[in-house]
């Protein structure tokens, strides 16, 4: 049981470690690999008999390291669809929402998640889809600080 949690830790380092995601097809290939396992094992591909055990495990465990690849990378795909879109960097908005959750107060900034309810730009564009969450930091100025934030 500890070599599986091994190999499945390690799939999910190996994403980790990577200068890029990988391509889906990949991912997908990633994540059917237990179900290649399950068939070699099912179809007789794997012989059987005295230590035909060893390799029955050596394929377990690359069947789930390759599936915990997949897996992390198909959730770090997911967690990156979630991004702020390019061609809106750099640009003002207005916001409508409220503050979720504590807000962090350190020495010159104030960070907090917002809930956003409706967003447009400065020009009265309203940006549809808006997102549904945004992760917001307010930087004291030297002309101003910023001010005290709650949530709700």
């Amino acid at each position: 049981m500890l070599a599986i949690a091994l190999s499945f830790l390690a799939g999910v380092v190996l994403v980790a470690r990577l200068p890029e995601l990988p391509p889906v097809w990949l991912i997908g290939a990633a994540l059917l690999s237990p179900g290649v396992a399950i068939l070699a094992r099912w179809r007789g591909w794997m012989r059987d008999g005295p230590g035909a055990w060893g390799g029955r495990k050596i394929l377990l465990w690359l069947a789930v390291l390759a599936f915990a690849f997949g897996w992390a990378a198909l959730r770090a795909q997911w967690a990156l669809s979630h991004r702020l879109d390019e061609s809106l960097a750099g640009q003002s908005f207005r916001l409508q929402g409220r503050v979720v959750g504590l807000p962090e107060h350190r020495q010159r900034v104030r960070r907090f998640v917002f809930a956003v309810s409706h967003i447009e730009s400065l020009a009265g564009d309203a940006i549809e889809p808006p997102p549904r969450m945004l992760r917001l930091s307010w930087y004291d100025s030297a002309r101003a600080k910023a001010p005290r934030l709650h949530a709700g």
